[in-house]
């Protein structure tokens, strides 16, 4: 070959280094595995269904039984009865009939009368009273566990998501905030960002608004996430196809790829 075809060579791989598949065929495939996907899954609804229904049916049940056997008050109005009846089954003092068997009338009945106002009445409020406070720090400890269980869910949602800053809609501003930065844009609207070859932002357009999804490396545009971070329960997540979504935050969504931070997507109004 000349030196004249390693030019043409070159100019030729020059005007197609950007070239990528268009949109037509991303959403062709998007929609043949969105159909893959849900021909596998929609057998296993009705089990899957069926399965969610009976355990929280039993988990409601199971609840209700703990909490009407556990109940304070129900405690503390069983032991009160308990305790009264016990003390009006207290027999009256043996000594004091036959001392006073051979008394006259008089004196008997003198000694007999305070002996019967004495008897312990007033024993069953103040246990009643005693009870109630000891079910009193109960409750306040039930209530601070509830607190600082929402507490523990708030604070652990912040240690994924510190900052998500306002970001450009535009490829031009995009590229202004950092140098080194390279963009491609679709036929669709759709930009691509990338930092050393490594893709780091898509922002997307609808017709809310604007979507952006943020992958490692985007904190040079002010994203600061944890990507190592991990939540305590996947139990409020969705189901890992092809990536599991958990609620970050109530404007943050976070993609695990199995137990893996893999990006984070949030959407911005097009007004902003």
């Amino acid at each position: 070959m000349s030196e004249q075809d390693d030019l043409k060579l070159a100019a030729l791989y020059k005007e197609t280094r950007n070239e990528e598949p268009s949109a037509e065929l991303d959403r062709q495939i998007h929609n043949a595995a969105s159909r893959a996907i849900y021909q596998k899954s929609r057998h296993w609804f009705w089990r899957f269904s069926t399965a969610a229904v009976v355990l929280l049916s039993f988990s409601v049940v199971l609840n209700l039984l703990v909490n009407e056997m556990d109940s304070p008050e129900k405690l503390i109005e069983e032991q009160v009865l308990s305790e009264s009846m016990d003390l009006s089954r207290v027999p009256e003092p043996v000594a004091e009939e036959e001392s006073t068997a051979g008394a006259p009338a008089g004196f008997g009945a003198s000694r007999e009368a305070p002996a019967r106002s004495q008897a312990p009445a007033p024993a069953a409020p103040a246990a009643r009273k005693e009870k109630k406070l000891s079910a009193e720090p109960m409750l306040r400890q039930r209530i601070l566990a509830e607190d600082s269980a929402v507490a523990s869910i708030a604070a652990d949602a912040l240690q994924a998501v510190q900052e998500i800053p306002r970001l450009p809609v535009a490829l031009d501003d995009l590229l202004d905030r950092v140098d080194g930065l390279r963009g491609v844009e679709r036929a669709d609207g759709t930009i691509n960002l990338y930092h050393r070859d490594k893709l780091i932002l898509r922002v997307r357009p609808d017709s809310d608004g604007v979507d952006f999804m943020a992958w490692p490396g985007a904190e040079v545009l002010g994203v600061r996430v944890n990507w190592a971070y991990q939540p305590e329960s996947f139990n409020r997540c969705s189901q890992p196809v092809p990536y599991r979504r958990c609620e970050l935050t109530s404007q943050v969504d976070g993609f695990f790829e199995g137990e893996r931070l893999d990006h984070i997507r949030w959407s911005q109004p097009a007004s902003e």
